[in-house]
């Protein structure tokens, strides 16, 4: 009886071991993919031929067209004119000069790297008032090969030189689209650089956004179909840990060079792995639901259930990874480099349902049963003996 009562003590003592290192590394993961999923726009690369063929004319065109550029710039365009119409007098003609030309002398945003914009200017802008003297032409080049370089916190270099030329016309001229100012000037910056820039603007917290409507979507029918608070957040908490996995292994492969990102692949791989992950782990908690009808302890129940999913689990999970790296095969940049990302989310949705999620059920040992509160399924007398 002694021999049995220490047996079942170690037993205890290693599976709570286990469910401990469980956790552990999967902490260890998310506290690093949470870093890495916060920084996968630092090595998306979003130019025309990251999604176009690469056998397509205007490819090829584009390649041909860079034998014969020496300098790749970047241009920003800044547009201004009267507010009240007509000429464009000499003193605005003057102001706007004088603004141009301190471009380049202006400090980078605190928080970079130290230094002056002077650095990632192709040329000195370039002020041209307009033939019929009703406008006033600001053109503005960035080094087109750091124009897509990350300047700390602040994003692309383009993305954070628009804005602060924004912020100079606005306080050196009070300029903008909506205000005049002293000088009565309206501006405008355009270009492919301001171009550029909007579109950050505009889409820059889209992924965000997509991913919590995404996961408030998924409370919302887990907590309908399960009737407990705590469930949905255990498979939620999977979802998230997850994606932390995705991200982190996507980035290293991104900023490694072995694998392509863009602004798309991201998009669709944080709602794949989300959705992957509920539909696996809503399989394994109904089975280990119905086990624990049939068994006392949550860890036997636990096995049992991860004994009966992990087949159909797998096969699910491998035939979507086959699937999607048949995309390789694509001749669209765009489809063949979005193959080996969603293969990268599936497996990391598998990994976190086949070994997270029961780790996490089986918090508390024999009063695991907690996380259904308050249907808390239980074995029927007859079936305790089993």
């Amino acid at each position: 009886m002694i021999l049995s009562m220490l047996r079942n003590s170690s037993g205890a003592a290693l599976r709570a071991l286990a469910v401990v290192l469980a956790l552990g590394v999967w902490l260890g993961i998310g506290s690093v993919g949470g870093v890495a999923q916060g920084q996968l726009s630092q090595v998306q690369t979003n130019d025309a031929a990251a999604f176009l063929p690469t056998t397509a004319e205007s490819t090829r065109a584009a390649e041909l067209t860079a034998q014969f550029v020496d300098t790749e710039t970047l241009p920003a365009l800044v547009v201004l004119e009267p507010a009240a119409g007509g000429q464009v007098s000499d003193e605005q003609v003057a102001a706007v000069q004088e603004l141009a030309a301190g471009l380049g002398d202006l400090p980078l945003p605190e928080g970079t790297e130290s230094g002056t914009w002077s650095r990632y200017l192709a040329a000195d802008p370039v002020v041209a008032p307009s033939q019929d003297g009703q406008a006033i032409l600001v053109i503005i080049s960035l080094d087109g090969s750091a124009a897509d370089q990350q300047l700390g916190e602040e994003g692309r270099v383009s993305t954070a030189f628009v804005s602060q030329l924004r912020t100079q016309l606005d306080e050196q001229l009070g300029a903008t689209a909506t205000s005049a100012g002293e000088l009565g000037l309206h501006a405008w910056v355009t270009g492919p650089a301001g171009f550029v820039a909007d579109l950050v603007t505009a889409f820059g917290g889209i992924d965000g956004v997509l991913l919590l409507v995404a996961l408030g979507a998924v409370l919302v029918i887990l907590v309908l179909v399960y009737r407990s608070p705590l469930l949905p957040l255990a498979v939620i908490l999977t979802a998230v840990f997850a994606l932390c996995l995705a991200g982190w292994v996507v980035y290293s492969l991104a900023d490694a060079d072995v694998i392509v990102l863009n602004g798309q692949s991201q998009g669709i791989l944080s709602i794949l792995v989300v959705g992957a992950s509920v539909d696996y782990a809503l399989l394994l908690v109904a089975r280990y639901r119905e086990e624990l009808r049939h068994v006392e302890a949550p860890w036997t129940a636990m096995r049992r259930a991860l004994r009966a999913s992990l087949e159909p689990i797998a096969a699910s999970a491998g035939t979507v990874v086959a699937g999607l790296l048949c995309l390789l095969l694509s001749d669209l940049a765009s489809n063949r480099d979005l193959g080996p990302v969603a293969a990268i989310g599936i497996a990391s949705a598998f990994l976190a349902v086949l070994t997270f999620l029961p780790a996490l059920l089986l918090v508390g040992g024999g009063r695991a049963r907690f996380w259904f509160w308050p249907r808390t399924p239980g074995p029927s007398p007859r079936l305790r003996s089993r």
